[in-house]
């Protein structure tokens, strides 16, 4: 917890809300103002409250405001993929759909970040202050580098099941904004983030892509492949919108 007063007797507060095995960040500002007010910021919650409120009634007004974020947590996805970070702990297990790895880390006197898998052991190795952002990335390419070959042959035997287009590289790496792409290129591009996601999801988001290949848009016909190869897809498309918050690093 981090403390610093500013101008006109402000005071900020930084904590975090654990909410679905996350750290929420939350700002905790302190001053001259007659009422409570909760809001969402860029980079986290801000809760707003008078400087004349006792330890008793802060007490109460974060027990309010912790169920208010909860609430907007569970309303929108994109606020929890926005705000939460997954924060990275030795000891603790990194479960994927069909794998699951032990952490062990290392905070050391270095500069770079590195790390490597052995059998179920994801051993990193850390400059001492290391940003939680820094260490996701490192975890998603050691994960893509470990899984590719497995997702490499998932997209081919799906294409020689339903499509037989030409593929360029079949890619896997960390993106945000969406779970894959087809490139003009013929490039199948997946995010690292569906490592996490049922095997039925991730077969989704791959047939999808490759009638991309067929159709590079998203028209009628392109529809109407993607019912032809997956008649569930619209369940997928329900699953990735409802766990996207936590099917992240």
């Amino acid at each position: 917890m981090r403390s610093s007063p500013g101008k006109s007797k402000r005071e900020t507060v930084s904590y975090a809300l654990r909410w679905e095995g996350r750290d929420v960040p939350v700002q905790l500002i302190r001053e001259s103002r007659k009422t409570a007010r909760i809001a969402i910021g860029s980079r986290s919650f801000l809760l707003r409250l008078p400087h004349r409120l006792s330890e008793a009634q802060v007490r109460e007004a974060k027990a309010w405001a912790e169920e208010w974020m909860d609430q907007q947590l569970r309303r929108d996805p994109r606020l929890a993929q926005k705000l939460c970070r997954r924060t990275y702990r030795s000891g603790q297990w990194l479960e994927l759909a069909t794998a699951r790895y032990q952490l062990r880390i290392r905070r050391e006197d270095r500069r770079g970040l590195s790390g490597r898998l052995l059998d179920d052991q994801l051993e990193l190795y850390l400059p001492a202050e290391a940003p939680d952002e820094e260490v996701a990335r490192l975890v998603s390419r050691l994960l893509a580098r470990a899984h590719l070959p497995e997702v490499r042959e998932r997209v081919h035997r799906w294409n020689d099941r339903h499509f037989q287009q030409a593929i360029g590289e079949v890619k896997l790496k960390y993106t945000r904004s969406r779970w894959g792409s087809c490139s003009s290129r013929r490039n199948i591009n997946l995010s690292t983030r569906l490592l996490f996601a049922p095997q039925r999801v991730l077969d989704y988001v791959i047939v999808h892509e490759l009638a991309h290949l067929v159709e590079m848009n998203h028209s009628s016909r392109f529809w109407a492949l993607v019912a032809e190869v997956m008649p569930d897809y619209p369940e997928q498309e329900r699953m990735l919108k409802a766990h996207q918050h936590l099917w992240d690093f």
